[in-house]
């Protein structure tokens, strides 16, 4: 439409959108086929292109989905770093969904560095948001992760608890 109305901005603007969403599913799809350094590749070609159109929504969740491909390669730093800098973008936009992915998986990072009360802290809060947004999905996730801490901690009638709640 904005091609045969001749609106050149929202030709870019379209033209930009589809190719940050192309290169956001090919590092989805390079990382499930465990290509690694090709999903980095894309996701940043990605988070470069929203950055330079100001595109804020389309950057946090490609940082994620990088954390993602660093979480595969068992780099719980660049998880963190990535997670952390979304994490803001997602609260200057009040993008609650994106806000409770990234705290899980900061929650993740505290955990695999066996720092269990700030890990739970992580997904307290992540359970939160996803009540609250009746997001049932994440609110699994969050019982899942808890009771997990929970069973790392040797508490396991609360692990039980919580896994069951997942369940």
């Amino acid at each position: 439409l904005a091609q045969k109305i001749n609106l050149r901005d929202k030709e870019q603007d379209c033209q930009n959108s589809l190719e940050i969403y192309q290169l956001y599913e090919d590092g989805k799809k390079y990382r499930d086929t465990n290509g690694y350094q090709k999903s980095i590749e894309k996701f940043q070609k990605a988070i470069d292109l929203a950055r330079r159109i100001s595109s804020k929504e389309h950057e946090v969740k490609c940082l994620r989905h990088l954390s993602l491909t660093y979480w595969e390669l068992e780099d719980i730093k660049e998880l963190y770093s990535l997670n952390e800098e979304a994490l803001k973008i997602a609260n200057d936009l009040k993008f609650r969904k994106e806000q409770c992915r990234c705290l899980i998986n900061i929650g993740l990072y505290y955990w695999k560095s066996s720092l269990y009360s700030k890990a739970l802290t992580y997904y307290e809060r992540a359970l939160k948001i996803a009540k609250e947004e009746k997001d049932k999905i994440n609110e699994g996730v969050c019982f899942t992760n808890i009771g997990l801490v929970c069973l790392d901690l040797g508490n396991f009638n609360k692990a039980s608890d919580y896994l069951e709640k997942a369940l």
